[in-house]
């Protein structure tokens, strides 16, 4: 993030407890009723994805649920600082959190503040994983 938005002493708070720049926080609880020393963000959530986007493309969908056991999410004092810089913020869930991000100038980056791996299962793997996995397996002159 620090060589995409120019800004140095970045912090996040399960590896350093203040610095400069705060990025990424505790998160604020989107979900209502978690269980007792559960993460902060725990259960389904859903999630609004904007159009013309790569997880658009890999959902097939505007909107999905998707499980979330963090306690950390994108500082919204940064959205616009992020979004100034190149990134897109293009999944959101109904608390208006960042909860997909998108770096337009590169080939395929794409980064969650969930885990699609935990939706993934032997014999079908996560829409984002799949995604991911075609554009890899591509040819430079087909990717697009």
């Amino acid at each position: 993030m620090a060589n995409v938005t120019g800004l140095q002493d970045i912090t996040h708070p399960e590896y350093a407890d203040s610095g400069e720049h705060p990025v990424i926080v505790l998160a604020a609880c989107p979900v209502p009723d978690r269980a007792a020393g559960a993460p902060l963000l725990s259960d389904k959530i859903d999630i609004d994805i904007g159009p013309s986007t790569r997880a658009a493309a890999a959902y097939g969908t505007g909107r999905v649920s998707e499980d979330f056991t963090c306690n950390y999410e994108l500082n919204p004092a940064y959205a616009d600082t992020l979004t100034g810089s190149g990134m897109r913020i293009n999944g959101t869930s109904p608390d208006g959190g960042a909860r997909v991000v998108e770096l337009s100038s590169h080939p395929f980056y794409l980064a969650t503040s969930y885990l699609p791996q935990y939706g993934s299962a032997r014999g079908n793997p996560h829409p984002l994983i799949t995604a991911f996995l075609a554009f890899a397996a591509s040819k430079p002159e087909e990717r697009s």
